[in-house]
């Protein structure tokens, strides 16, 4: 084989793996469809009340937190902010048991 021919083949196969690791770079992650969201990290009252007013406010609770997402249920007086009752009874409700009929 002359030089030219072996310089042209072994350029063609570097160039052929380096798109193919940068294609395998822009792909993203596949997810499992079976695997189980990340739940958000646990987050207590006193690292919620930021000015230790001994409240929680709807801001003060990040956007994607169940919290923030059931708001309205946890509030129970519906006063715009969670006392530590409120907080402890939304994040370790009591189970109600099944009256049996």
């Amino acid at each position: 084989m002359k030089k030219s021919s072996k310089t042209a083949m072994v350029s063609a196969a570097l160039a052929l793996a380096l798109s193919g690791a940068a294609f395998a770079q822009m792909q993203p992650p596949i997810e499992d469809p079976l695997m189980e969201p990340t739940p958000t990290a646990e987050v207590t009252f006193g690292q919620l009340d930021k000015n230790s007013d001994g409240y929680v406010s709807k801001s003060d609770v990040p956007a994607d937190h169940e919290l923030a997402l059931q708001w309205s249920e946890a509030d129970t007086d519906g006063d715009s902010r969670l006392s530590r009752a409120e907080f402890d009874a939304f994040e370790n409700p009591i189970e109600e048991e099944e009256s049996e009929e």
